[in-house]
């Protein structure tokens, strides 16, 4: 709480500092050439910062990232994901569902460069990086050059901005496609091209595919934004059409999804692609009686929850925040000033990014309000406003005071360093604890061992991992169809399938078990009948009379 408190402090300070400075200067703009240098040396410390080992940092995997490796490899080889679907237009995954779009890039990846854990992240790196370039041009139209740079160098060394892109997380991609939709329809109003109109369309009904929560995210914000431009004779009737038939043609694969999950129709299954029945539909979650309940004070707060900590280690670390916490003022200084030159604009009838933004942080705003709960990963749509907030925040400070800017570039430095060094180093091992996380390496090392003092040929048990039968898959190289030949399930649950075993059930002297270093242990596996062999985060149990081989 220190760290809050003293962030938000020091910001205010900052931003009353710069409200009260009498004379107000504008920035003086960077030289084409110098923003080019300046823009591409932004861009390379901000590669690094997500090349960097992403192999190892964070721990592979996390359990839907593993979800989704494990579909990606699926069909890049067969065609299908773990469950037999050719071509699916939303994966079962767990039986919930997850979006497919980050599947289908990852796929493509493994067929370019191979399998491993960083081709699997690529995709999320390569979508960052863009949306930085994406976000600095967006700006530069409405700020200039030197506008664009301190809104890239905002973007480029947030903890978001680094922490979210080194995740092969599909709800992660809803960030980066609203960045690339709402520039394009913006580039497409103001230069009046027909076929950016088109292609704003396909980046919005691509979008759709990123996370279930665009469903609703992208009508109800392309409505006010439409009828505005529509009013204001903006936008023609045919670019109206070449911008809404992509979204439409594309959106029609999830109306089936809606349809069959809905009880509808029945499953889609055709060798081209498929439109699942999901083991468990989740269209309820939204609720109008969950407003007061992310209003309270407390740890599930959506602004604690969005800024602070969403108790997901994974997603943000408290001590700096998603955004740094010496920003949260200067993110209220920039909402203030975007909706004054908002309201402007509708009275004008000018369309600009500002308007754009508020209209989309409101929206995507209240979509999480109606959510039983927010989450880092839940309200990234909400991130790209707040980033934009802070620029436009960080802007005037820059043009009331040379003292405010100097001393919010030093602090900025300083967050920086301590947090990439943090990362990097401690991270990690903290994230060992994190019951949705292990290692797959450990994983493969511990199997190898427990099969090769598995003499009594009893299925191997492991438990104490989040969804564990998904790693086995990963680790052993199973094909999908051999998984789906063996699999046992019970309430939703793959129990075991080919000479594995996910549930416990009575502990046995004559099995060889599999649970997380850092996790529950029964009593059982406690006994003297037990010894133990630890492999980092695994370890197994089994009994003394088994032989061991040398490790």
């Amino acid at each position: 709480m220190n760290w809050i408190l003293f962030g938000i402090i020091f910001g205010g300070a900052i931003v009353i500092s710069a409200i009260s400075a009498r004379n107000t200067k504008e920035l003086p703009d960077v030289s084409e050439r110098m923003y080019r240098i300046l823009f591409f040396i932004l861009l390379c410390v901000f590669s690094f910062l997500l090349f960097y080992k992403v192999g190892e940092i964070p721990i592979p995997y996390h359990v839907d990232e593993a979800g989704m490796v494990y579909d990606a490899r699926s069909l890049a080889a067969y065609g299908t994901d773990r469950w037999g679907y050719h071509f699916p237009v939303y994966l079962i995954n767990y039986g919930g569902g997850q979006s497919a779009l980050y599947m289908y890039l990852a796929a493509a990846a493994i067929k370019l460069f191979g399998y491993s854990v960083t081709a699997v992240r690529l995709p999320a790196i390569f979508f960052s990086l863009l949306s930085a370039a994406v976000f600095a041009v967006l700006v530069r139209k409405e700020y200039g050059n030197t506008g664009s740079l301190i809104a890239l160098g905002v973007f480029c060394f947030l903890p978001f901005s680094v922490m979210h892109s080194r995740w092969g997380l599909d709800a992660y991609l809803l960030f980066p496609m609203l960045i690339f939709s709402c520039t394009s329809l913006y580039s497409a109003v103001k230069t009046d091209r027909n076929r950016l109109f088109v292609l704003s369309g396909c980046l919005f009904g691509v979008t759709l595919y990123s996370y279930a929560v665009s469903y609703i995210l992208v009508p109800v914000f392309l409505g006010p934004v439409l009828l505005f431009l529509l009013l204001n004779r903006r936008i023609r009737a045919g670019q109206l059409a070449g911008l809404i038939l992509p979204i439409l043609l594309l959106a029609l694969p999830l109306i089936l999804l809606l349809a069959v999950n809905n009880g509808l129709i029945g499953e889609i299954r055709t060798p081209y692609f498929s439109v699942p029945k999901l083991f468990a539909y989740r269209g309820s979650e939204f609720s109008i009686g969950n407003i007061l309940q992310n209003l309270k004070f407390g740890e599930r707060n959506i602004f604690y929850n969005i800024f602070v900590w969403d108790s997901l280690r994974y997603n943000v670390i408290p001590r700096f925040g998603s955004l740094f916490y010496f920003t949260i003022p200067l993110i209220i200084l920039g909402l203030v000033l975007c909706v004054g030159k908002s309201i402007r604009n509708i009275r004008s009838g000018e369309f600009s990014p500002d308007l754009m933004i508020c209209f989309l942080f409101l929206i995507s705003f209240g979509i999480q309000l109606l959510l039983p709960y927010s989450n880092v990963n839940r309200a990234c749509a909400v991130y790209f406003p707040l980033i934009w907030f802070l620029a436009a925040g960080l802007n005037f400070v820059f043009t009331r005071s040379r003292a405010t800017a100097v001393l919010s570039c030093g602090i900025w430095l300083f967050l920086t360093v301590s947090f990439t060094g943090y990362y990097f180093r401690e991270f990690s091992r903290e994230l060992a604890y994190e019951l949705s996380i292990t290692s797959v390496e450990d994983l493969s090392q511990a199997l190898d061992f427990a099969e090769e003092i598995n003499i009594n040929n009893e299925p191997v048990t492991v438990y104490g991992l989040s969804q564990p039968y998904l790693y086995i898959l990963l680790v052993k190289n199973i094909d999908p169809e051999t998984f789906r030949n063996s699999v046992e399930m019970k309430d939703q649950n793959v129990m075991s399938f080919g000479s594995y075993k996910f549930d416990p059930g009575e502990v046995s002297a004559d099995r060889v078990y599999l649970l997380r270093t850092y996790g529950w242990v029964p009593f059982e596996l406690r006994e003297d009948a037990f010894t133990t062999a630890d492999f980092g985060m695994v370890t197994v149990y089994y009994s003394e009379a088994k032989p061991v081989p040398d490790r």
